[in-house]
């Protein structure tokens, strides 16, 4: 129920995972990690998450069990509106992405996110 609130939340205020990145990654690694993130949801809905729930939330995104969010699991809530069709072994290509980080092929992998396809790209 949390993070059905929290994608309508993200819908209605105009965020992508690309702009929370961009916003909320503190220290430019490339992730959030469990703070950013907590700090992310103050800062969008103007209210302090109770422990419980940021943990639900933010174990139940980080799909990789790393301690940290990616992209790519932050866009399986972010934008879950887009459905795409794809075969095992296709690829997805992005350019012009202003982050060239965000550029390239990405592969699809063995394992889903959320019941969705996993693309990786060679930048990690």
């Amino acid at each position: 129920m949390a993070i059905k609130n929290l994608q309508e939340i993200l819908r209605e205020r105009g965020y992508t995972a690309e702009t929370l990145f961009s916003k909320f990654d503190s220290d430019g690694d490339g992730t959030l990690s469990k703070s950013e993130f907590e700090n992310a949801l103050r800062s969008i809905t103007g209210q302090t998450a109770p422990q419980s729930i940021v943990k639900t939330i933010f174990d139940t995104l980080d799909g990789d069990s790393s301690g940290s969010l990616e992209l790519d699991e932050l866009l399986s809530i972010v934008d879950p509106g887009t459905t795409h069709s794809f075969s095992d072994g296709q690829s997805i290509r992005v350019d012009g992405h202003p982050d060239n980080r965000f550029n390239g092929v990405y592969s699809q992998q063995d394992k889903q996110i959320n019941g969705k396809p996993y693309f990786r790209n060679q930048n990690g």
